[in-house]
């Protein structure tokens, strides 16, 4: 065996995509983040086409620059569920504030709602 640990981790996720796959999940494996980030801008993002996307302070949304890519795809909202507490504003009062956006205003992001 050449490289055990890379091996090792192959068949790891070989194994999660299989039980993904056999319990009704779409599973794509990639090899790096930047792979995925690429795979979610050409591939997922087209087909999806959704109006809105909320995170909760993922940091891999910002090392894969995945996240800058989203602010400028035109039409989609970003709805991050993580700020400063400013203006006395708590982190379930924005997920509330989220969901009510997602379900009854579509059209509006929380900036507009909070004018």
């Amino acid at each position: 065996m050449e490289n055990f640990v890379e091996n090792y981790w192959q068949l790891r996720i070989s194994a999660i995509e299989e039980r993904l796959k056999n319990n009704n999940f779409e599973a794509v494996v990639v090899q790096s983040a930047k792979e995925a980030a690429k795979f979610f801008m050409e591939t997922l993002l087209p087909e999806l086409k959704p109006q809105s996307l909320s995170f909760g302070g993922s940091m891999t949304l910002g090392s894969t620059g995945l996240l800058d890519s989203l602010n400028e795809v035109n039409g989609l909202k970003i709805i991050c569920t993580v700020v400063p507490r400013l203006r006395g504003i708590t982190t379930e009062t924005i997920r509330t504030d989220a969901d009510w956006q997602r379900m009854f205003r579509p059209d509006k992001t929380l900036r507009e709602l909070d004018e």
